[in-house]
């Protein structure tokens, strides 16, 4: 098994629990079979080009994150090494949180901006 092809799968395994999905849902809503997905999954097989853009999409993160070849799985616009250390880790922190606690997460950021712009 390469090492891309077991990122991918933990990756994808990560993304689709996160949203609360089985296999057989994550392969219905991608038109897939599930042992496809079980096979991406377990890293016996990797997608092809399209696929992994349709997968990408589903999930809203960029193929460089499903790949391995980035850390920040939404990060688009801003490559790693121009993010400070602080910044870097923060994102991973919160991208590494379920799903609930990063939203609460995310509000509770909304909430101090609030304040903080009403002083």
């Amino acid at each position: 098994m390469s090492d891309t092809k077991k990122i991918f799968g933990e990756r994808l395994r990560k993304l689709r629990r996160d949203r609360g999905m089985e296999v057989k849902d994550l392969a219905f809503k991608l038109s897939l079979a599930p042992t496809t997905i079980y096979g991406y999954e377990n890293g016996s097989r990797g997608p092809d080009v399209d696929i992994l853009k349709v997968i990408a999409d589903f999930f809203n993160v960029t193929t460089d994150y499903l790949l391995g070849r980035s850390n920040h799985p939404k990060l688009t616009e801003i490559e790693d090494g121009q993010l400070d250390k602080e910044t870097r880790e923060l994102m991973e922190t919160v991208e590494s949180l379920p799903i609930d606690l990063r939203k609460q997460f995310w509000q509770n950021a909304k909430l101090m901006k609030k304040h903080l712009e009403n002083k």
